[in-house]
């Protein structure tokens, strides 16, 4: 299903991966002239035509005055499948997984951390989760146009066909006795983050070979789901 792109990171990241068919893009005009010249010069040398719209145009294109000038109508989100995936990487890599992460903006800013600490592919729930969305693409800056998704429709019998491809489970969880940092880091690793409110589901944790806790300072309730998984990547990825 066609979706409409909006913010300039966005749509810039979307024409770098060359994943989506990108249909029409408008930019908001000034003066009957881009009010953007470097992104109209960046979209002229990528060969893609363009029509100016004033800003109350654009902002019912986009569905969002946070546009940043810019939105496009473009194919929907490539997502990738399971086994194509694992395939992929034989000796190693790391995957998140997100148990009905349900906020766009957390969301997007996971898949940035993502895309930053190198991490090989996103799996989430097919009918209770988020899915990859304009406001997604957005609040990741674009970077999830280069990550590789997953919708599964059952995320334990998922692990469990992991675990027989030869990945470590690990899941985040508060009330765990295991500090983030005494995890023990394998060649093949799954990391699983819980929904915002209510954390992983009893299955999902079930399925998890370890929990672990990001170790605190203070004693409170928790952190969030984004800035647990940007913590946790960058202490994964520390030698």
């Amino acid at each position: 299903m066609p979706q409409t792109l909006y913010g300039k990171n966005s749509l810039i990241e979307a024409l770098k991966a060359s994943r989506r068919k990108i249909d029409q893009v408008f930019l908001l005009k000034k003066k009957e002239e881009p009010a953007d010249p470097q992104l109209a010069a960046f979209l002229q040398k990528h060969s893609k035509k363009f029509e100016l719209l004033d800003r109350n145009q654009l902002d019912k294109i986009a569905g969002s005055p946070h546009h940043q000038g810019v939105a496009a109508s473009v194919s929907d989100f490539p997502y990738s499948e399971m086994e194509e995936l694992v395939e992929r990487h034989p000796e190693r890599a790391l995957f998140l997984m997100g148990d009905s992460l349900k906020d766009p903006q957390n969301f997007g800013t996971i898949c940035r951390s993502a895309y930053c600490f190198g991490v090989d592919g996103i799996i989430i729930n097919r009918d209770q989760s988020v899915e990859v969305t304009p406001a997604v693409s957005k609040a990741s800056a674009g970077s999830v146009e280069h990550l590789s998704v997953v919708k599964v429709t059952n995320l334990a019998r998922t692990l469990e066909f992991l675990k027989k491809s030869g990945f470590w489970i690990y899941g985040a969880d508060a009330s765990s006795s295991v500090s983030l940092i005494d995890v023990k880091k394998t060649q093949k690793m799954v990391v699983v983050l819980g929904s915002e409110g209510e954390g992983i589901r009893r299955l999902v944790k079930e399925s998890c070979d370890q929990l672990f806790k990001i170790p605190m300072v203070r004693d409170f309730d928790s952190l969030n789901v984004a800035q647990a998984a940007t913590i946790i990547l960058y202490e994964l990825n520390r030698v």
